[in-house]
């Protein structure tokens, strides 16, 4: 049996984001996490491209923000918190790729991986004033894979 993607699950995507939205409130310590009219309808409008995990980012993210700019034990998400812009009919049929427009004709493959992640790493590294220990961690990589990484694409 297949779940549906969330964008075939119409109004589950409440039920889903209720119970995310629980964990999280857990999570942050917060009494009461609740997701306001505009919030929900913009949840209910966005063609979701990716699956539950994403929406349990953009939710995550998106408390962490509430809370930050009104600190309480209740934080309501509203529509600007999410971030959430609807998809254009272009976005919906072709997947965005970063940096897609800048890769010319014919590259070879292992050329155009070696360009985004150097691109990558080095604007990772630029986020974290040149920490290499900061920017490994953000990339998902522990330092010595990092390091190994920065001598392939000769950053190092």
């Amino acid at each position: 049996m297949q779940v549906p993607p969330l964008r075939e699950r119409g109004r589950d995507v409440l039920l889903l984001a209720g119970y995310l939205l629980e964990a999280s409130q857990q999570r942050l310590g917060i009494r009461a996490l609740r997701l306001a009219a505009e919030a929900k309808q913009a949840l209910l409008d966005y063609n979701w491209p990716g699956n539950v995990r994403e929406l349990e980012h953009l939710l995550s993210r998106a408390a962490l923000k509430a809370r930050s700019q009104k600190p309480g034990d209740t934080v309501i998400l509203q529509r600007q918190h999410l971030d959430l812009e609807p998809l254009s009919d272009t976005e919906q049929s072709v997947p965005a790729l970063p940096g897609r427009e800048e890769m010319p004709q014919g590259m070879a493959m292992k050329e155009a991986l070696d360009r985004f992640q150097r691109d990558l790493v080095v604007r990772r590294l630029d986020e974290h004033n040149g920490n290499m220990a900061a920017a490994a961690r953000s990339l998902g990589l522990n330092r010595s894979n990092f390091y190994r990484l920065l001598q392939r694409l000769d950053l190092r």
